[in-house]
């Protein structure tokens, strides 16, 4: 079935469509409003419908209730049907509608009516008012049909007022449709209602046993399943008394739950009183985040949870799992649940320079990206080194920190999962901030025992370390250790790279180790097997004394074959290149440089970039002559991560000594310079991001 978009408007990210259809269902034209996050522009998304009060019409959520705000983040579309079919009628017919008509609430001629949501029996409603079945199966089926991006295994629903009745009524009636039903301020218990009994009369007949198909508190105690359901009150809604334009208290949730606890399957059910609300948007608007949140935090196959914190005592994180004990809590005061919008960032210049920013909330760039609340970030040489010839970008690619949304392909992690990641480089939304993005190939759980520290020194260098140990020089996997004599010279032992380097090697049996480092030996020491011939030369005695060691550490007419230069500066690779095969020997380095003085041109040399496990636009450097291995760059990358976590989990891999710079953001300019003055040895930089000035509390 086609739809006609009558309006298309940019809205938090994503786009807000009014659309229009024939319907067979309601036998006419029907209006909505169909809200695509950002999210739907890389993969399929869940959807969420929000069912209106009467009186109401697709207008009124999409405009005042602000779903969409957190829908955006979340990853979440939301349908905003209309309240009834709208058809043309002459004057004539229009007393064949009473008891229920009403003044006609939108600019047509059309007859408006508090529909119930539900499939009328009767003339002259039968033909029409199948608001249940359109809800639950034409407008879902067609609209998953018409745009692809919304994923139709994947629904849940909520509503307010007489939609909050409807959700309920739909939820319960579907066993297994939608994934989870929210509910604000609805009526549970509809045949006691003398405002309501004259509507279900009308449209279901005088029999009573009819209406219990189409009432909550009948339908809840019979249901089978999972209730996953939230339901809001305001203590001050007009509607919890009798003091009102009709006269009864039609709202209330007693007979509801009492019917549930009598069937025993009350459990799932969070019930929350909200004091001092009443029966408004106003209302509606202060819990939307809470209900897309609900929703989000029961797709089994999609975690798509919220930055949104609640800060009174209301946690949804821990209301909202899966059969919990029925919940009911009156909530005295509770904040607007936060839509973080803007998050601080920090960009790098040349010199290195570095300015704080203000930017927009990060989306997911794939379905198989996560977001990461930063807690940590690591500081690299390459963060002022690429601000030389690339300023102007968010350097940071070692990511510490908790798990704030996935996307619909990732299913290793989920929202409040601890977590380290290697972020993509010169890509956007990276760790210097306080949301960054990472892959699932390239992130790892980090143990409870592990520091958010320490974890942040581990992935860019000890997968720079592993691509140059593995794939450049091709020795022996930690998995399939060395058998015999390997001699490797590490230069720049006491870096993080150098030393990852150390520590992979060592695991790989790789021995011996001939490690050259200056300021940092004391930490190298703790690093080496002295059994096995490891030794640890002083590049601060000069370039002779090192050659001599180097030299004195092979045995007799033994040429090196292998080597890793982590510094690639101050004449590490003319130092190698005295001691090295030249026809076998194979040396790594973590830095191109224009020119190798002492190096020649056939000399088998490559270089780490790091950046290859993410993707393969990076190009090859001149002069580079690398192994082709058995596995890609990529491939390698998912291997080597869950080696890293599970060497975590176990504790034979460790992260790097670090220091904590202090100010967060606004320390990384002092951290960058002090690292391009060389004052870091045996020490890796780090900053905890809630540290910096100006921060947001709502972050907390």
């Amino acid at each position: 079935m086609s739809f006609e978009i009558l309006e298309t408007h940019r809205s938090f990210g994503g786009r807000m469509l009014k659309l229009s259809h024939n319907a067979t269902t309601t036998a006419c034209k029907m209006t909505l409003n169909l809200y695509l996050p950002p999210q739907a522009t890389t993969s399929k998304v869940p959807v969420l419908f929000f069912i209106s009060g009467g009186g109401g019409w697709e207008d009124n959520c999409a405009q005042k209730g602000f779903f969409h705000a957190a829908a955006s983040q979340r990853g979440i579309a939301v349908v905003y049907p209309d309240t009834i079919p709208r058809f043309e009628i002459d004057d004539s017919e229009k007393s064949r509608f009473a008891p229920f008509a009403r003044a006609t609430l939108n600019p047509t001629d059309s007859v408006a009516h508090a529909s119930l949501y539900l499939d009328s029996t009767e003339e002259p409603y039968r033909k029409n008012f199948n608001m249940y079945s359109y809800i639950t199966s034409e407008l879902p089926k067609s609209l998953c049909a018409a745009y692809s991006e919304l994923d139709n295994l994947r629904l849940s629903i909520t509503g307010y007022s007489m939609g909050g009745t409807a959700a309920l009524t739909m939820y319960l009636k579907n066993p297994g449709m939608y994934k989870s039903v929210g509910a604000l301020a609805p009526m549970t218990n509809l045949p006691p209602l003398k405002s309501v009994r004259k509507m279900l009369a009308g449209y279901l007949g005088d029999n009573e046993e009819e209406w219990k198909k189409w009432n909550p508190s009948d339908l809840v105690g019979k249901f089978k399943g999972d209730l996953n359901m939230l339901i809001d009150q305001g203590t001050s809604d007009p509607f919890l008394t009798a003091d009102n334009v009709l006269g009864e208290n039609i709202l209330g949730s007693d007979e509801f739950i009492n019917a549930a606890k009598a069937a025993d399957n009350d459990k799932g059910i969070t019930l929350r009183y909200h004091e001092g609300y009443g029966h408004s948007y106003y209302f509606v608007s202060t819990f939307a985040a809470d209900h897309i949140n609900h929703a989000a935090n029961f797709r089994n196959d999609y975690v798509c949870h919220c930055a949104a914190q609640n800060q009174g005592s209301i946690t949804l994180n821990t209301l909202h799992e899966p059969r919990q004990d029925l919940t009911v809590l009156r909530v005295l005061s509770i904040s607007t649940a936060s839509i973080i919008l803007e998050i601080k960032e920090a960009i790098v210049f040349d010199g290195p320079t570095v300015t704080t920013r203000d930017v927009d909330f990060p989306t997911l760039p794939s379905p198989s990206h996560l977001i990461i609340r930063v807690i940590v970030s690591g500081l690299n040489p390459k963060d002022w080194g690429i601000a030389e010839r690339i300023p102007g970008l968010n350097q940071g690619d070692d990511i510490a920190g908790v798990v704030h949304s996935v996307g619909a392909s990732v299913r290793n992690f989920k929202e409040g999962d601890r977590v380290a990641s290697f972020h993509e480089m010169l890509t956007p939304h990276g760790s210097f901030a306080e949301y960054a993005v990472g892959l699932e190939a390239t992130t790892i759980h980090i143990p409870d025992n592990v520091s958010f520290e320490e974890a942040a020194t581990i992935p860019l260098a000890c997968m720079t370390a592993a691509l140059g140990l593995y794939q450049r020089l091709g020795l022996p996997l930690p998995w399939l250790p060395a058998q015999v004599r390997c001699p490797l010279v590490i230069y720049g032992a006491a870096s993080a790279v150098g030393a990852f380097a150390t520590k992979l090697a060592t695991l790989s049996n790789i021995h011996p180790l001939i490690c050259v480092a200056g300021r940092g030996i004391p930490y190298v020491e703790t690093l080496i097997d002295k059994s096995k011939g490891d030794i640890i030369l002083d590049y601060r005695d000069g370039n002779e004394a090192v050659v001599n060691g180097l030299q004195t550490a092979l045995e007799e007419a033994e040429k090196l074959t292998y080597a890793f230069d982590a510094v690639s500066d101050k004449g590490s690779y003319q130092n190698l290149m005295e001691v090295m095969d030249l026809k076998e020997g194979k040396i790594t380095l973590v830095l191109a440089r224009k020119s190798y003085e002492g190096v020649p041109e056939d000399f088998q040399k490559s270089f780490t970039q790091v950046g290859k496990v993410h993707s393969d636009r990076y190009p090859g450097i001149k002069g580079e002559k690398r192994l082709v291995g058995l596995l890609g760059d990529q491939e390698f990358g998912v291997v080597m991560f869950r080696f890293f976590e599970k060497g975590l989990a176990n504790g034979w891999l460790k992260g790097h000594p670090f220091t904590v710079v202090p100010r967060g953001l606004g320390g990384i300019k002092v951290g960058l310079q002090d690292l391009k003055a060389g004052k870091a040895s045996a020490i890796k930089y780090v900053i905890r991001i809630d540290e910096t000035e100006g921060l947001s509390k709502m972050r907390l």
